[in-house]
């Protein structure tokens, strides 16, 4: 590297110089040597005089720039790396130049294409006084991309960790209140056995048996959807019909709607085929038609139909992104509908909703959760609409094959 001078108003830089005893130090490196040294460091290298001018730039920086040291020698620092027509703030070089000292800053700089960090280091002449400055650029652009993943990854572990929490401190409150409930009515029956009426009795062995089937029916949805987050369901997409499989669940269905003197209606037509985890859509189905009927006044309707609209990929295990058509299934009821507010509560674990249903049903507020959940798992998206008193309408959406 040849000797050059940082500023023409300063002296130029010997390249040999005297120890504290007056004795000369070795020869200097030849020109040829200090030129390969500059040139093989990694590093994005430039000497920077006082006035923010570049004075050397190493190989590494002109071909990241794109540009010959001759087109970037002479200019200004911030116009020909960083592309601009004044330092930008917190510039270390600037920094450096007020107080003498060096500085380390990282920035991104949109010509470099990258993040570096930037350290830039003073250089003075024999009476003290700044010349300039070593200026060094390290990319971290993988190294800070790794980082910003590592702290998605680490807050979204937070949040489930948080949601977990929060979701099992309201079931083992849901688990025991039916419990609750089942301890009361059997205690009361066996004391009072003998007195009780036979209506009575039944009234007593009615509340049993639901308490018993709520608390089941929580169980079972707390093991399906610990299973689902510990990635123990196997997810096993096969092509079947959608329509046989409304079909087959409104026949299993159609005693309870019987009971409360619903007609179910089924528009949709056979030939609907997708391709899905046929056990989890079942779960679905049986789960949205079951909640209609629940919450359905007597003598009411519930239907279920279907159309055919353009797909656009959600998220989800299979990657759809040649289909253009997906199905969507309805499943509308006349019921007692859900209040704006409580809407986006349904889907939610930390806010957790669940309510009675118009034969005072019980729910456990966890089956939309887990519909939700295997819905997007297929590549689809579960949506409600409900206005209080006019019912609800329970949609999802599936590509089809």
């Amino acid at each position: 590297m040849q000797e050059d001078q940082l500023d023409s108003t300063d002296n130029e830089l010997p390249s040999q110089q005297s120890n504290e005893t007056g004795a000369s130090k070795p020869p200097s490196l030849p020109d040829s040597v200090w030129e390969a040294i500059f040139d093989s460091i990694p590093d994005l290298v430039t000497v920077i005089d006082k006035h923010c001018n570049v004075i050397r730039a190493n190989k590494a920086m002109t071909e990241r720039l794109g540009k010959s040291e001759k087109r970037i020698v002479g200019m200004h620092c911030y116009e020909s790396i960083h592309g601009m027509m004044n330092p930008h703030e917190g510039c270390p070089h600037v920094e450096m130049l007020k107080d003498g000292k060096g500085h380390v800053a990282e920035l991104y700089e949109p010509l470099l294409d990258g993040v570096f960090l930037v350290s830039t280091t003073p250089v003075f002449d024999k009476n003290g006084e700044i010349m300039g400055s070593v200026h060094i650029a390290r990319d971290i652009t993988d190294r800070k991309q790794a980082e910003n993943k590592l702290q998605e990854y680490n807050k979204e572990l937070q949040e489930l960790n948080t949601n977990k929490d929060k979701f099992f401190s309201v079931i083992a409150h849901d688990l025991k209140s039916p419990f609750q409930g089942l301890l009361g009515f059997t205690d009361l029956l066996l004391e009072d056995y003998d007195i009780l009426e036979k209506e009575e009795i039944r009234k007593y062995v009615m509340n049993i048996r639901n308490a018993s089937y709520n608390t089941y029916s929580l169980l079972e949805n707390l093991l399906e959807w610990s299973r689902m987050q510990s990635g123990r369901i196997q997810f096993k997409p096969v092509k079947f019909d959608i329509c046989n499989e409304v079909t087959g669940v409104l026949d299993i269905l159609n005693s309870n709607a019987i009971r409360k003197g619903i007609v179910l209606n089924n528009s949709m037509q056979q030939g609907c085929e997708v391709e899905a985890d046929q056990h989890m859509i079942h779960s679905v189905i049986q789960n949205l038609i079951s909640n209609a009927i629940k919450f359905s006044n007597p003598r009411g309707r519930v239907s279920v139909s279907a159309e055919i609209k353009p797909y656009k990929q959600t998220q989800g295990i299979i990657n759809y992104t040649k289909k253009r058509k997906c199905i969507q299934v309805n499943v509308k009821d006349e019921g007692i509908g859900i209040h704006p507010d409580a809407i986006s509560r349904i889907f939610s674990l930390t806010d957790h909703y669940t309510n009675y249903g118009t034969a005072n049903e019980p729910g456990t507020g966890l089956g939309l959760i887990l519909s939700k959940e295997m819905i997007e798992r297929n590549g689809g998206e579960l949506t409600v609409q409900s206005t209080p008193g006019n019912g609800s309408t329970f949609s999802f959406t599936l590509p089809l094959v």
